[in-house]
């Protein structure tokens, strides 16, 4: 019987990544709802070049922070998962 090993899943990119993440339904459509807000937000600023730059720029910066927070989020989860280990082998 050949063992798990979670550091091989990891390695292989099986798990321990953002796309092994599952997506639920009420994400799903949180996301829509998003989307549609937004494309309706882009047609109303259309003409106003200035106004788009500052909303491009705006949004680009709120999904670097997004980014950002994830992996600190990641970090944790992953640092307080290996305490939690400790405390069963000890």
């Amino acid at each position: 019987m050949k063992n798990y090993s979670a550091i091989k899943e990891m390695f292989y990119g099986n798990r321990g990544n953002c796309e092994s993440i599952k997506v639920s339904n009420e994400e799903n459509a949180i996301l829509t709802k998003v989307v549609e807000s937004e494309i309706e937000f882009l047609n109303l600023i259309k003409n106003d070049i200035k106004l788009t730059e500052i909303y491009h720029k705006l949004s680009a910066d709120i999904g670097e922070m997004s980014a950002l927070h994830s992996a600190s989020a990641y970090e944790e989860g992953f640092k307080f998962g290996f305490l939690m280990a400790l405390d069963i082998f000890i």
